[in-house]
């Protein structure tokens, strides 16, 4: 069963996107955010639709509610 692969695309965005993030300031660092939620969106989705095995997939439903819970509870 395939528990780690390596990244995709979108997965590599999300990780120079939060790289970036770590030393951005002001709308950059907006920019740089948005950016970063939308890849990760983005890989959680792909996950979804075409994950390996359950695990890979539950993963991806994992990371979505997480992001949705948590950018809901930030911005009410």
């Amino acid at each position: 069963m395939t528990i780690v692969q390596f990244p995709n695309k979108a997965l590599w965005v999300a990780i120079a996107a939060a790289i970036v993030n770590m030393f951005a300031t002001g709308r950059l660092n907006e920019v740089v955010s948005v950016i970063f939620y939308i890849a990760l969106i983005v890989w959680a989705y792909l996950e979804i639709t075409s994950g390996v095995n359950w695990f890979r997939k539950g993963l991806g439903w994992v990371v979505l509610a997480y992001i949705l819970v948590t950018q809901v509870i930030r911005h009410a």
